[in-house]
Order: C-alpha cells, then sequence, then structure tokens
C-alpha cells in the first residue's frame, strides 16, 4: 500500500496522453477548406475574358539535370504579350505546356499567376521550369493556355477538405494562403504522370 501512496501520476503525463491521441484523431477527420470553401478549386476572376495572348517568345536557358531523382529540368524565359480588353484589372492563371515539337508529345505544364490592367496591352517576362525524363534539349516549345475558369486549390491539394487540427491556422491565415496561391512556384516532381488534359 505504501508503494502505491508514493506513485503518483504527473498532471503533465496525462496532458500528454489526452492531447496526442486527440490530435492523431483530429488529423484523420476532414473539415472543409476555408481557402476554396470546400470546392477543391479557385477561380480566375472574371474580367480574365477580356484578357488575350498576342505573342510569345521562350528562350531555353540552361538544363538542369537532377541525377538522384532521375529528372532533367528545362529552365525557360518566357516573355508573353497579353492585352486586356476589358476596363478592369484581371487577375487569373496561365497553363503552360512543355510539348516535344518533334512528336507534339505533352512532356510538363506549369501553372503560373497573370495580372493586367484593364485596357492594358503588356509583355510580361516568367521564368518557368519543367521536367522531363528526357536529355534532349533544344527539341521542346512551350504553349501558353489562359485559363478563365477552376484551378485546384494548393492549401487543400483540390480535394476540398483539410484535416480539422489545421483548420484553426488555415482559416486564421485564409487571406496569406489565398495570397500564396497567386505566388510563382519553383519546379517539384510531379507525383503522378502528366496527361494532355487542360
Amino acid at each position: 500500500m505504501r508503494l502505491l501512496e508514493h506513485f503518483k501520476i504527473q498532471k503533465k503525463y496525462i496532458a500528454f496522453f489526452a492531447l496526442v491521441p486527440l490530435m492523431g484523431v483530429t488529423a484523420l477527420v476532414d473539415t472543409s477548406c476555408p481557402v476554396c470553401d470546400g470546392s477543391g478549386f479557385v477561380y480566375s476572376n472574371p474580367e480574365m475574358e477580356y484578357v488575350t495572348i498576342t505573342g510569345i517568345e521562350s528562350t531555353e536557358l540552361p538544363v538542369t539535370r537532377d541525377a538522384c531523382g532521375m529528372f532533367i529540368i528545362y529552365n525557360f524565359e518566357i516573355k508573353l504579350s497579353v492585352e486586356n480588353s476589358g476596363p478592369d484589372t484581371a487577375t487569373g492563371w496561365l497553363l503552360m505546356h512543355l510539348i516535344d515539337f518533334k512528336d507534339g508529345q505533352l512532356i510538363d505544364r506549369q501553372y503560373t499567376v497573370i495580372e493586367i490592367p484593364g485596357n492594358e496591352s503588356w509583355t510580361i517576362t516568367y521564368k518557368i521550369s519543367f521536367q522531363a525524363g528526357h536529355d534532349e534539349p533544344h527539341r521542346t516549345e512551350v504553349q501558353p493556355k489562359l485559363l478563365k475558369g477552376e484551378v485546384p486549390c494548393e492549401t487543400c491539394a483540390g480535394t476540398g477538405g483539410i484535416s480539422i487540427n489545421t483548420w484553426p491556422i488555415v482559416n486564421a491565415l485564409k487571406d496569406d494562403f489565398q495570397a500564396l496561391q497567386y505566388e510563382p512556384k519553383p519546379w517539384a516532381p510531379p507525383p503522378w504522370p502528366v496527361d494532355d488534359e487542360g
């Protein structure tokens, strides 16, 4: 009996064994993503209907070889001429396709952001990197496409849901997460094969 009297469970252990399982359970339960309101997509604004691409000039920069990842990274400087015939500033997305011009095969694609004031014609310079599985520089070209609809939300990876334990942080920083969606991203290997949709 005296042994049991000396054995006391400290409060910090109770807190630990209560909080850790709770965090694990809430990580498995999804709730609606506050950045995209559960749709899984963010949208170009309606003013993008007035934006057109009037010209493109691309320069292939030195290739980066990722020996560990077995990827070849093609770097391009792209000068894109765009025109906004509408009265308001348009903000949306471009989808850049890297095409093998010898056989027309889609090699990779990257999203990037465009913003142009109303009634303006601009030439915008982008530096974009693409991934390829073959090392054949100078046989690729970049083809841009204006997206006037939806783009997968990066916060929830297009699923429309995030775990309950991350929701308070994402909701509190919703404006920052929405702004990050518009930031150019460095290249990362795609987790699945690229198809020719979009």
